[in-house]
């Protein structure tokens, strides 16, 4: 088999894998370069981004958002999982600049039905504290959050029912 035909079979792996989900252009390398020649793999992710099926901008802004809608996290963690994904630091920044991380650990304690009691009791507010830190958030994010729960669960009924 010659060359032009080894990457023409990785391009088409390649295409095969996006038809999953999007991936990174480092994603794409790795993956392709198990099953074949590191060269041939670099060749194929090489023509798949001239074709525009690689674009490590949209990769990033789509897994952004598909983390976003199921699975909320700090912007910190965004980069830093887009990071293990190779995308450059250029993009990723780009990618969560717009992020609120404020509003995304209200939004996520409140979903998760800390809004009532749930922050009231020292047990409540512990576990929310470890919760939000577990998706990337600073102390000082989190310490807002809690203290905004607790004023907002300020006169309502809080107890057992």
């Amino acid at each position: 088999m010659n060359d032009e035909e080894a990457v023409k079979r990785a391009y088409d792996a390649g295409l095969r894998l996006l038809s999953y989900r999007l991936r990174s252009r480092y994603e794409m390398e790795q993956r392709l370069a198990r099953k074949f020649p590191v060269a041939d793999a670099r060749r194929a992710v090489e023509v798949l981004g001239e074709n525009g099926y690689l674009d490590d901008a949209r990769f990033a802004q789509a897994w952004k958002d598909s983390q976003d809608g199921h699975r909320p996290q700090s912007s910190s963690m965004i980069r830093r999982k887009l990071l293990q994904r190779g995308v450059s630091e250029e993009i990723i920044g780009a990618t969560v600049v717009d992020m609120d991380d404020e509003q995304n650990a209200y939004r996520v304690a409140s979903k998760r039905g800390f809004n009532l009691g749930g922050a009231a009791t020292w047990q409540g507010r512990r576990r929310l504290w470890n919760y939000l830190r577990g998706r990337g958030f600073s102390g000082e994010i989190v310490r807002n959050t809690v203290k905004r729960l607790l004023d907002e669960s300020v006169g309502q009924d809080v107890g057992p029912r």
